[in-house]
Order: structure tokens, then sequence, then C-alpha cells
């Protein structure tokens, strides 16, 4: 299956941020996001799952993973975010690694960027 086939059966519209960072009046540095690109298609699918303690507590940690055409620009450092028609929510999702798929050029029906993502509670 093509890569567009697979956003068109499987796909949802994302909207990706971008991380300022920047140093507080104290010195302490701080993160910001703002939107980069809207209405963006990508396919989401769940890798894997695990449970870890952060603060004290225990939580579900999801993995996913995130197929885009390979036109978008996006980094390690973004967020994906998408209102999820099964639940009503909005999700929210770091990109912990991209990469453009290592097909030959005259298999560019199959071309596309590959992101990892951890969601974020």
């Amino acid at each position: 299956m093509s890569l567009r086939g697979m956003i068109q059966s499987n796909g949802v519209k994302v909207d990706i941020f971008s991380v300022d960072e920047a140093v507080d009046a104290g010195g302490f540095p701080t993160r910001t996001y703002t939107l980069s690109q809207s209405n963006v298609d990508c396919a989401i699918f769940p890798s894997s799952a695990d449970s870890v303690v952060e603060g004290g507590r225990p939580r579900g940690k999801i993995m996913a993973r995130g197929y885009l055409m390979p036109t978008v620009s996006i980094t390690h450092t973004d967020r994906i975010v998408f209102e999820d028609s099964d639940t009503g929510t909005t999700r929210t999702f770091e990109v912990t690694g991209s990469r453009r798929s290592l097909m030959l050029h005259q298999d560019s029906h199959m071309n596309k960027r590959i992101v990892d993502l951890v969601e974020i509670e």
C-alpha cells in the first residue's frame, strides 16, 4: 500500500508544534511550543507501551510511530497534536526521532518521513 493510501485509510490531521528555548530572568531554561504546521496528514500506529514511575507515581507510557509525507519538516524536539476521534480527546506526542525512509528513487510512491513518538499526558 502506498503512503497516500495508508494515510487515507488510517490517517488523522495533526498540528506540529516547534519548541522555542529561552532563559528566564532567574537563569532557568524555559520551553514554549508554537504552531509551525497545521492540518498535516499523518498515519499514527501504536508501537509499544510501558509502565513507568515518574514523580513517585506509576503511569503508562505509550510509544507510537507516525508516517508523514517526505516533504514535511519535523525534528526530534517537535510535538504532534491531534483530536482522537475514538475518545474525543486531544492527544499530544513528543517526537523522539525523525528520519526519511530508505526507499530508492524509482519507488517514490513509498517515500515517507517516519517519526518515533512518546505520548505526553
